[in-house]
């Protein structure tokens, strides 16, 4: 398990930083060390139990799987434990009692709907009292960590002489030991000219398998690279248009805030579900719609993450799997550019609903545990369909077209190697079985080609009907689609089979660490 993470040392200049940013990145990785910590309980009930016998006992290589997965579960195989004396890993991970079901949850809702909000809400853990199921906000389950957490980013603000940095740190402070995260991401939004880049608290909703409906708590530190940054914002400037052509395809009505930043980092360090097994390369936050409506959504790429993946599994898979002649045209930037367009097409398409006529609702809530996997493989498709349109209208040069397909293709297999029920694993299934059986991608010989005569028109298509399946925000047709595409073919599972001893993918040694709290 541990050869399949290529070890990297993701190195940042410090030293050009000032002695105040330096101590700003100190305090945030504290309060990330308190994420991280928290995320260990939400893994598994028995995790952090597991975790601290094996430390004390000196298990250094079982104590390094453990750590790695965070858990005993290996998530680059649909989280089947890989120790002996442990349960199969519960689909609600640590959010839930590991024994309840969907359908008991369900139930006790429809028979208790004043506990509706507080059972469905993102921020709320689900135990039993006896014969009763009770929901206990983050805020009081998790407040011995969340204290701490939020003193650091007080301190943090103290030291900071960015405005608009101190803002967001001092509001997410107060969000930790309230639940209420609403402004703070707002003030995250806001915040401009920064050197450090923060990002903290609970986001992504991909460890509750059960419902779909409980964020993770995660953190990342890092500093801005301006001039990067400041080119990709070119992109940001054609996310309207983009929108507009998406409605010709499937009729939608665009509620999204204009804003749309994207920030260029190299990553200093990161905790929690942002750590767990595979690294995050970039992401799209926040996750609330209405700040979606009032604001949009921050990109933020992690290019030293990037890099070391490109170069540790990316180029040794494409040298495998794709056929010879097309090598050349896998490049760092085609694939740097698809991770940026993915993230934007997070804020395109449906956002909003109003499936039964009884008020707004969102394509998370009608798609619940589906929502994920449908969305990724929506960023993924819209994110090329935007690249094509780039193409289209001269914005980016149309000699590119191989290197942005081929590159994508050869990304496929990356992702699908994180694990074909994880998320974006999953997503890529779908995407390369739709475009396998629709003929612009092909095998030949074992090796995988596209058919460049065809490739446009068979994203659009998916694009369709992606964005159809959450405009009408119907989880039946979700479960169908997936259903139909979700199957990997013989020539896949050959080909991940030659790829076995190929860095899956890195494992980030961090010139920043904090005292553990755990």
């Amino acid at each position: 398990m541990i050869e399949k993470f290529a070890p990297v040392d993701l190195g940042v200049n410090l030293d050009s930083q000032s002695e105040a940013d330096r101590v700003v990145i100190r305090r945030c990785v504290e309060a990330g060390a308190a994420m991280h910590e928290i995320f260990w309980r939400q893994t598994w009930s028995g995790a952090v139990a597991l975790r601290d016998r094996l430390r004390a006992a000196g298990e250094g290589r079982a104590l390094e799987e453990v750590e790695l997965m965070m858990g005993p579960y290996d998530r680059l195989k649909d989280h089947e434990p890989f120790m002996d004396g442990v349960p199969r890993k519960p689909e609600g991970a640590g959010f839930y009692p590991d024994d309840v079901t969907k359908a008991e949850l369900e139930a006790w809702v429809a028979a208790h709907p004043q506990d509706r909000e507080a059972f469905e809400s993102l921020h709320t853990i689900i135990r039993r009292e006896g014969d009763r199921l009770k929901a206990i906000p983050y805020h009081e389950a998790y407040r011995d960590l969340l204290e701490p957490a939020a003193r650091a980013l007080r301190e943090a603000a103290d030291q900071t002489e960015n405005a608009t940095l101190a803002r967001f740190l001092r509001s997410r402070a107060d969000a930790f030991l309230s639940d209420d995260y609403y402004q703070s991401d707002l003030d995250w939004m806001n915040v401009e000219d920064n050197v450090v880049d923060v990002t903290i608290g609970p986001y992504e909703t991909y460890e509750d398998m059960l419902m779909g409906a409980k964020t993770s708590y995660e953190s990342y530190v890092g500093v801005v690279d301006a001039r990067e940054s400041a080119n990709l914002q070119t992109y940001a400037r054609y996310l309207d248009s983009v929108d507009q052509r998406l409605t010709e395809l499937w009729p939608f009505e665009i509620k999204r805030g204009g804003a749309s930043p994207i920030r260029v980092v190299n990553l200093v360090y990161n905790s929690g579900e942002a750590r767990a097994g595979v690294q995050t390369t970039a992401f799209n936050l926040p996750n609330d719609e209405r700040v979606h409506q009032a604001k949009g959504t921050r990109k933020v790429m992690l290019r030293n993450v990037a890099q070391a993946k490109f170069e540790k599994s990316m180029i040794p898979i494409a040298e495998r799997v794709l056929a010879p002649e097309d090598l050349q045209h896998v490049t760092f930037d085609a694939y740097f550019t698809n991770v940026l367009l993915h993230e934007m097409a997070h804020g395109l398409g449906p956002s909003f609903l109003n499936v039964s006529g009884d008020g707004l609702t969102t394509v998370r809530k009608c798609l619940r545990e589906l929502y994920s996997p449908i969305e990724e493989a929506k960023a993924d498709i819209v994110g090329l369909f935007f690249h094509q349109w780039l193409m289209d209208e001269g914005i980016v040069p149309k000699e590119e077209v191989r290197a942005v397909y081929t590159s994508f293709l050869a990304g496929f297999f990356r992702s699908i190697r994180f694990g074909m029920t994880e998320a974006h694993g999953r997503a890529n299934v779908l995407e390369l079985s739709y475009l396998q059986q629709r003929g612009s991608v092909r095998v030949e010989d074992g090796r995988y080609k596209i058919d460049f005569s065809r490739i446009a028109e068979d994203v659009a298509s998916l694009a369709r009907d992606l964005i159809r399946i959450e405009a009408v925000g119907s989880y039946e047709e979700a479960k169908a689609f997936l259903e139909r595409y979700d199957k990997p073919d013989p020539s896949l599972l050959g080909a991940l089979k030659r790829l076995e001893d190929v860095p899956v993918d890195i494992r980030p040694r961090y010139q920043v660490e904090p005292v553990s709290v755990g």
